[in-house]
């Protein structure tokens, strides 16, 4: 018999074990489900009172045979349990205080401490929970303590019995704490229609009474059965798509406000399958194909972990997927075979074999999983691809939230949420106008570690992510195809995806500053008067936008693609000049053609416009507006031709494609090839993609920067830097971007703005303002923008009270461009988002799954923006602990309510990470920042361990995509020991194939690198052992290296900055180390700062300079100074820093002397210190123990 393989295979062995009587009840046995909680080790403390107990944590549970999640224990005589992780301080977790019933089955539905709870009464009943659907361990799986309502099973079929879970703590409030009985209001849903309506609202019936929680009176459940079929008296085979229900008190009094619908499953049939059953299959061209009734099943892996998965009919009449416009990548050449032939399925191996796919032969559905059999995701229905039905059904995965699909500004978690997928332009609006917005993309990232991406791109499609299984379905004309991206981590997800549909390269380090926008500039001259009032204002500037005007003195002049010669005059010479002083330009250009323009009669002529007269364009104040075809690759390249190739020449270095979703786009449109339904959300990346490769051909040097509003998948590789739309100025305006940010960041999206203050609505609001700019400092870029009127620029007037805060927060973003442009380079490489949701990295996802007020700003620095009028806010952080990057002294977990007056930004330094950044404070603009002075925040953990970062360089202009690209990778590697703490310092460049190896010895980096970087290391968290006494010594790590420098010590902080030499400073009282280094940036390095003075790395021992020494061995100090040394002392004193000897040091001539230290038994420091020929103090510190 074949070992049974995959989740469900365990739980079929595990039923036998009941039905054979293999599993005994023992008296007073108490059973813990820990399929959700999943401790390495669950204890169960057991009690009658304050004295009549076990210790705590109490006894080690025992597993129970043939289960994975099931542990047992013997409470005896004790009427009382919790069960717990064993753990202690913030890593306990612990169930509620419970009554030890003998058999019963106790489970915590959540991974919160004390979280909710579900319970069986006996282990048959558990054994039930199993076999209608849930998880090896029993349980919905689907409930924490944030849920309300939810079904167990989480998805059940129509021929299953259900039990209905309602949590009154986590609805509105009305029934919290009440212990009051509540009743359902009960029916079956048909779409979100009522229909077979058990209850009569008017006269109540004992029938539909919930039953309360005794253990916990805010829980209520109610089970349908024996199965929701008979329950409603309706066939197996009736199309149901849930259930609706109420629940209401006996006084009509509701639960919430709306009618909760919750789906249920309909059992498969294989005669209505899309392929059918299985009858054969065969891999060819590096394609498994599976032959069934009615069509075909075509598994395609591209790569480790990412799999694509068509269908076709027999009866397909269009037998061709649509061309994509989103996967870039191709199918790698993979070992691959189908590794199992049963009688019930398939078993496809590929690859490195850490995704398995399932071909299940009665319905030729697919599930994948792990190597292990577990499953990842599984399809409910297959995909089908008959014409009309086009979807897929996946089952409840019990996923703790869903990521991506472009960007919205109202969540960042999309699970029972909808995505339309409609490219859609919404003035004025926020976060809580119905979506959907510009940029939707038909992917999703789940934090169980895989996405899936839906190659289809037709108009209206909907994807319904759901932990109780996602939907979509689309119109499309052609079969679609859906990808299964895999990672097991949302990181490695983001990965894998930006793989299969492109990096963006390394950005214009230019655009990463701040540039000025409005609509519009209406001259140069215009647009001088304004940069000069920002520079005057001392606020960096790298960039100015010209909205519509440059193209004509109204905007009847859209589509003339040229400068307007009356006010734009002399193009190329202001735009050198401009570039000369650090200011580089972009400028708009829009898909709509004005009749008025100089080119509507060209692109009529030629039949290249789409559409001759589009509705709704009237602002435009011309009789006729044509919009161009983007689907017309002939059209696209006049456009380039015509436009973005001439204007770049001139010196324009950005350009804005606006208005691309189209903005109006109607339904009489003639595309070339296809219907305006197909080409709609097509149209931004056809247009980004011309002209991204039009601007690569010409300018194969430059870093090309678009700046387009609508887009969809891939859109990455075309070097985007979108923003939200026409967002309206208020404080929902500003609340909606954080929801944004993410969502498109997961989205492959990495670069995405706003328009910093608002782009319409109320006059300006200088609190608003300067909140909004603060949000920007940890974005890509800042760039405000707004209606003329509403005056965008920090400059104007209406902002003095705020000026210097605006200042200080944009040269804060400045400041931490190290830090973001090594984001940056993560993202060319890796694909990883700049921004990230906060529970990126936890490892309860759920816990944070539905923050949308904070982010991540890379792994290491958490972001919560005040987005409201107030002048403080709640902080939830993600797992570990946060250093307050405000003081640097505050260090937070869990929640706390963060005090945040009008010129605060919240922002917080993940403990174990180093963060880089300018060590200066003020800029003019990207182009003078002296890449040479760095100040390193090495937030080292206090309880030890190993800490990396990386600082990531390059000569800021040459693509990276280029084949003589080169840079360089400084990995920053600490490790703290109880009286020692190293900095590893190794560089990589173009030369290095792994940074996570070890680094060749000398690098040869990229064109122009300084020889030498000055960094600053603050060390946060230092040990105390290490602060006492503390020496500080660099060298190189190689074996037979020549002796080590030796630090000086500073006075200050203030005294290390003025030193122009190596030095260091240790704040005892802070428990912060100051070391500043002058490093050759061509090979590596280590600081070691040492609480004992000893200066040993075993076998590449720093040896003391020629010009200070001093050790302690039996008694004897021995100590030497250099020649040019003046006025040596040397000073002992004991561990609580008393002077216990001090005398004049010898003759300063190079050799050693020795003098006798009468030492009592004890710990001490000495200290030699004295003056060189320059007059800068030199000292040195040992530890010594006297015996």
């Amino acid at each position: 018999m074949k070992k049974p393989n995959g989740r469900k295979l365990r739980e079929a062995a595990a039923f036998t074990m009941f039905a054979s009587g293999g599993l005994w009840l023992c008296a007073a046995t108490v059973y813990y489900d820990n399929s959700v909680t999943k401790w390495a080790s669950p204890k169960a403390h057991v009690w009658n009172s304050t004295t009549d107990h076990n210790t705590w944590p109490g006894a080690t549970m025992t597993q129970v045979s043939g289960y994975d999640n099931l542990w047992s224990f013997d409470s005896g005589s004790y009427a009382n349990v919790i069960f717990n992780n064993g753990m202690s301080g913030d890593a306990l977790m612990q169930t509620i205080d419970l009554t030890a019933t003998d058999g019963k089955v106790y489970k915590m539905t959540s991974t919160a401490n004390k979280g909710g709870m579900s319970y069986f009464s006996s282990l048959d009943e558990w054994k039930e929970s199993l076999e209608s659907g849930g998880d090896n361990g029993g349980g919905n799986g689907g409930d924490n303590d944030t849920d309300a309502f939810w079904l167990e099973p989480a998805t059940p079929k129509i021929n299953q019995e259900v039990t209905i879970h309602f949590n009154a703590a986590a609805a509105p409030g009305v029934f919290k704490d009440k212990n009051t009985d509540l009743y359902l209001h009960l029916g079956l849903a048909f779409g979100k229609e009522w229909k077979f309506v058990l209850t009569d609202w008017n006269n109540l019936d004992d029938k539909f009474r919930m039953t309360r929680d005794a253990d916990n009176p805010n829980r209520y459940t109610y089970t349908i059965g024996t199965t929701i079929s008979e329950f409603f008296n309706i066939g197996d085979d009736m199309e149901v798509d849930g259930i609706a229900f109420i629940v209401r008190d006996t006084n009509g009094t509701k639960a919430q406000d709306a009618d909760v619908f919750i789906p249920i499953t309909r059992p498969l049939d294989p005669s209505t399958a899309c392929v059918g059953r299985y009858t054969g299959h065969k891999i060819t061209d590096g394609t498994l194909t599976v032959k069934g009734e009615w069509g075909q099943l075509l598994i395609t892996p591209y790569a480790d972990n990412i799999v694509k998965v068509f269908t076709l009919p027999e009866s397909a009449t269009i037998r061709q997927e649509r061309r994509s416009i989103t996967v870039s990548a191709t199918p790698q050449p993979l070992p691959m075979a189908v590794t199992e032939d049963t009688d019930s399925e398939l078993v496809f191996t590929f690859g490195n074999g850490q995704t398995l796919v399932h071909i299940n032969k009665e319905y030729c559905t697919v599930t994948f999983t792990d190597s292990d059999g577990n499953p990842i995701l599984a399809e409910q229905g297959g995909l089908d691809n008959r014409a009309g039905k086009r979807g897929v059904t996946f089952a409840a995965m019990n996923d703790a939230a869903f990521y991506g699909g472009g960007y919205n500004g109202a969540r960042t978690d999309w699970n029972n949420v909808t995505m339309l997928m409609d490219n859609r332009q919404t003035s004025q609006w926020h976060s809580g106008s119905p979506g959907p917005r510009c940029i939707n993309v038909p992917f999703y990232v789940s934090t169980g570690g895989y996405g899936v991406l839906f190659d289809d791109h037709y108009r209206n499609a909907e994807i319904t992510p759901s932990a109780n299984g996602t939907r979509y379905t689309t119109g499309a004309m052609n079969p679609i195809a859906y990808y299964f991206v895999g990672g097991g981590s949302m990181e490695k997800v983001m990965e894998n995806y930006t793989w299969l549909t492109g990096r963006q390269q390394m950005p214009p380090y230019w655009f990463l500053g701040y540039t000025t926008s409005r609509y519009g500039y209406t001259s140069f001259t215009d647009a001088d008067n304004n940069i000069n009032a920002i520079k005057g204002a001392g606020i960096p500037l790298d960039g100015v936008v010209f909205d519509l005007f440059w193209q004509g003195t109204d905007e009847s002049g859209m589509g003339n693609l040229d400068w307007e010669g009356s006010n734009f005059g002399n193009a190329t010479s202001w735009l050198k000049g401009k570039k000369d002083s650090g200011v580089h330009t972009v400028i708009i250009t829009e898909p709509f053609f004005t009749s008025k323009s100089r080119n509507y009669a060209t692109l009529k002529s030629k039949n290249y416009l789409a559409d001759e007269s589009v509705n709704g364009m009237e602002w435009l104040k011309s009789e006729n507006v044509g919009l161009i075809d983007a689907a017309n690759p002939e059209a696209m390249e006049w456009m380039v031709e015509e436009c973005y190739i001439p204007r770049t020449r001139e010196g324009v270095d950005g350009m804005w494609l606006d208005l691309g979703e189209p903005e109006r786009h109607d339904d009489d449109s003639n595309h070339q090839g296809a219907s305006v339904a197909q080409v709609h959300n097509e149209f931004g990346n056809l247009w980004i993609e011309a002209v991204y490769n039009g601007l690569r051909r010409e300018f194969p040097d430059m870093r090309p920067m678009l700046m387009p509003r609508a887009g969809t998948s891939g859109m990455q590789r075309f070097s985007t830097f979108p923003w939200t739309g026409d967002i309206q100025r208020s404080w929902s305006g500003l609340q909606a971007q954080i929801p944004a940010l993410v969502s498109a960041s997961m989205s492959g999206i990495g670069y995405i703005g706003s328009d910093v203050g608002g782009f319409e609505g109320a006059a300006p609001d200088p609190r608003l303002y300067l909140r909004w700019v603060q949000q920007a400092v940890f974005t890509p870029m800042i760039r405000t923008h707004a209606q003329g009127r509403l005056l965008p620029e920090p400059s104007n007037d209406c902002y003095n009270d705020v000026r210097d805060d605006v200042r200080r927060f944009i040269n804060l973003h400045y400041q931490y461009l190290p830090y973001t442009y090594t984001l940056a380079w993560r993202n060319a490489t890796k694909g990883t988002p700049l921004a990230r949701p906060v529970n990126m990295y936890d490892s309860n996802p759920a816990t944070l799954a539905s923050v949308k007020d904070e982010y991540l700003w890379g792994r290491d620095i958490l972001v919560a923006p005040v987005v409201e009028n107030a002048e403080s806010r709640t902080v939830r952080f993600p797992e570990g602990k946060w250093l307050d990057l405000n003081d640097y002294t505050g260090i937070y977990s869990g929640t706390t309510q963060y005090s945040a007056p009008l010129g605060k930004l919240p922002y917080f330094g993940r403990v174990g990470s180093f963060i880089p950044r300018f060590t200066a404070t003020t800029f003019t603009n990207t182009a003078s920042i002296a890449h040479t002075d760095y100040t390193i925040d090495y937030i080292a953990d206090p309880d030890g361990g190993v800490t990396e970062g990386f600082l990531f360089e390059d000569d800021r202009t040459t693509p990276s995509v280029n084949e003589n690209y080169k840079y360089l990778v400084t990995k920053f590697h600490g490790v703290v020991e109880d009286d020692k703490a190293y900095i590893y310092i190794w560089r990589y460049d173009q030369n290095d194939s792994d940074i996570d190896g070890s680094p060749s010895p000398v690098k040869e980096g990229y064109d122009g690198m300084a020889q030498y970087h000055t960094y600053t290391f603050v060390i946060h968290n230092m040990p105390a052992k290490v602060r006492a006494g503390a020496s500080v010594r660099a060298k190189a790590p190689s074996a037979g290296n020549s002796a080590g420098d030796d630090f000086a010590e500073a006075e200050s902080v203030d005294a290390l900055m003025a030193s122009g030499r190596n030095a260091y400073f240790i704040d005892s009282a802070s428990g912060k180390a100051y070391i500043k280094a002058t490093l050759p940036t061509d090979t590596n390095q280590i600081i070691q700062v040492s609480g004992d003075g000893a200066i040993m790395t075993g076998a590449d021992a720093i040896e003391a300079d020629n010009n200070m020494y001093l050790s302690y061995a039996d008694g004897m100090l021995s100590y030497s100074l250099a020649p040019e040394m003046t006025g040596g002392r040397i000073e002992v004193y004991s561990a609580s820093g008393a002077m216990a000897c001090s005398f004049e040091a010898g003759a300063a001539d190079g050799t050693v002397h020795q003098t006798p230290a009468n030492l009592a038994p004890g710990v001490y420091v000495a200290r030699i210190s004295a003056t060189d020929a320059s007059q800068r103090p030199a000292t040195k510190r040992i530890k010594i123990a006297a015996r």
